[in-house]
């Protein structure tokens, strides 16, 4: 009897290490959220700044630090690991539907009052000659370019990467000033977009918001485009739509912090005030508060239209304040899913982007030349954090074989040189059982064929797992593609990065 309980506990062990993969339905993938079906027009959201930090600082900091759940994959995705349109996300890369209202039209009437989104402090809100509300954001005195073109060009290149931007011109004022007009609201204002929850009164907002990718995603965003923070009040909700026939859409507003402006604002206001301190605590310790402060040298950009952009990016490191609690749950693949789309802006989109900044030639092609390494950054990075490869088709072949195309994007983008690439595959079934052992494959170009036999096309169900190497060395999470097989013939079912 004692002999068998070791082989007992063994079989055990080996029956819990068994991994079952996920079997996905036989569905088309959800290309349309359809959240955006008619419902009553929300209640305004009231902001409470002080509620706000103590939820982030205090709330967000426990939960952090004693819940033992593992982080779950973000909710907003397909079968194809996409997150297809919805209220949150478009897919207008080429600025198509960027701007329907245009630039402001005289004569403007002036109003007064109420909070603005941009968080500018001289901002002026005004409707046009059709009733088309605007917020009015100027240049800070001898920056003339710096916030206003910052703002269009931001714009346009959040807008490209999949967020709802209002629209941003720069135009003249009455009195000739230039000026950056933001087409906000657009509809109802409803306040900041809830961060750690939905919006209760809202019944098509059912996915809780820090699971949502395109929210963990923003920190990748912010390091291509060196927007320093992401405060409350940029995120926020309209309702659209006459009351009971619209939805709620959730927007990105006032990205004039971006391109490195915001590290410029705030090096320009440390060396300003006069209660400077040396930034080192235990220097301050050590001299009893007694260091001398640091000295107030003002910041200094090759452009009075530039930031503090600099020239590259460690997006592992890159800082966003405040506390944004997404980003406590991004994975690997919204970090991929992100560096991909940074990766397929097109150079057109880039252009239009720049253009509409207005700015002095070599300005602009300072700000190209910067927004072009840092893509490099950002997109090497992502694409080293799992297989970055994406399925072109799956062909029967003569004999009954098929063939899996996969397109390497490390190498179609142009980001890593074209050179042989090492793949570590292998096939399970339904039950994880082994269909193909594991096998390597060499490329030599972007697209490598991956190949399937007659034998394992009798299963009805196939996962094929693939990790991509690089210098040798096996990137850290796989592809896995899920085939549905019927009558000898495969269709992808599934994608997971």
């Amino acid at each position: 009897m004692n002999l068998r309980i070791p082989s007992l506990l063994g079989l055990l062990a080996l029956a819990a290490c068994a991994t079952m993969p996920t079997v996905y339905a036989d569905r088309p993938p959800v290309l349309e959220a359809g959240d955006d079906r008619p419902i009553p027009q929300p209640e305004v959201r009231v902001f409470i700044s002080e509620l706000y930090d103590a939820d982030i600082y205090v709330r967000r900091e426990l939960v952090k630090t004693m819940d033992p759940r593992r982080v779950p994959d973000a909710a907003d995705v397909n079968v194809l690991d996409e997150v297809p349109v919805s209220s949150w996300f478009h897919d207008d890369q080429a600025l198509t539907t960027y701007a329907p209202q245009g630039p402001p039209v005289a004569p403007w009437t002036l109003h007064l009052g109420g909070e603005s989104p941009s968080g500018r402090d001289d901002a002026v809100t005004i409707e046009d000659a059709r009733g088309v509300p605007y917020e009015l954001i100027y240049d800070a005195q001898g920056r003339l370019g710096q916030t206003t073109g910052t703002m269009a060009i931001a714009s346009r290149l959040v807008h490209a990467l999949g967020y709802r931007t209002p629209e941003v011109h720069v135009v003249r004022d009455g009195e000739g000033r230039r000026v950056a007009a933001m087409q906000w609201p657009i509809g109802v204002d409803l306040g900041p977009t809830p961060i750690a929850s939905t919006r209760e009164d809202d019944p098509n907002d059912r996915i809780v918001h820090v699971n949502r990718r395109s929210l963990r995603a923003i920190r990748v965003m912010a390091a291509w485009l060196q927007i320093g923070q992401i405060k409350p009040r940029m995120l926020r909700d309209a309702y659209v739509g006459e009351d009971g026939k619209g939805h709620v859409q959730h927007f990105i507003v006032g990205l004039g912090g971006a391109l490195g402006v915001d590290h410029f604002e705030a090096a320009e206001r440390f060396a300003r005030n006069p209660d400077r301190e040396e930034s080192n605590f235990f220097f301050r310790v050590f001299t009893l508060g007694l260091s001398p402060k640091p000295p107030g040298i003002l910041p200094s950009a090759p452009h009075a239209s530039s930031g503090l952009f600099a020239e590259h990016v460690d997006p592992q490191s890159y800082p966003v304040g405040p506390p944004f609690e997404p980003h406590d749950r991004v994975q690997p693949p919204d970090r991929y899913w992100m560096a991909k789309r940074v990766a397929a802006v097109p150079d057109q989109t880039l252009k239009r982007a720049l253009d509409a900044g207005e700015l002095p030639k070599e300005a602009t092609r300072w700000l190209r030349e910067r927004l072009d390494r840092r893509r490099a950054d950002v997109v090497a990075w992502g694409f080293d954090l799992t297989t970055p490869c994406e399925v072109v088709t799956v062909w029967k072949r003569p004999g009954g074989r098929a063939q899996v195309l996969l397109r390497d994007l490390a190498i179609v983008s142009g980001f890593l040189p074209p050179v042989e690439r090492t793949y570590r595959w292998r096939v399970v079934d339904r039950d994880g059982a082994t269909v193909v052992p594991e096998t390597t494959t060499f490329a030599l170009s972007a697209i490598t064929p991956l190949w399937l036999s007659a034998e394992a096309l009798k299963h009805d169900y196939l996962v094929m797992e693939i990790r991509a190497q690089r210098q040798h060395i096996d990137l850290p999470r796989p592809l896995e593609v899920h085939l549905r097989v019927n009558e000898g013939v495969a269709e992808v079912a599934a994608v997971r990065h």
